[in-house]
């Protein structure tokens, strides 16, 4: 299994299941189970030189590009 993200984007951010519960008896989630990539801006960018900026002027739109392509590939 392949997945490809295509994104207008300045950053990924990744999430991952590690807070699951560790035993699958108290949860229908277990740790390491799933991952998130979510294309956006980076984390505390407001405070960093040269990053890309989460600000939105009032009574503007934007729109940003996200893409994600999964393929399966046999043997």
């Amino acid at each position: 299994i392949q997945m490809d993200v295509a994104s207008d984007m300045p950053g990924l951010q990744l999430y991952t299941a590690n807070e699951a519960a560790s035993d699958a008896k108290q949860s229908r989630f277990f740790q390491h189970c799933a991952v998130c990539l979510e294309p956006g801006y980076f984390p505390n960018a407001l405070n960093q030189e040269g990053f890309d900026k989460p600000i939105l002027p009032a009574h503007t739109k934007t729109e940003h590009f996200i893409c994600f392509t999964v393929t399966l590939q046999e043997r």
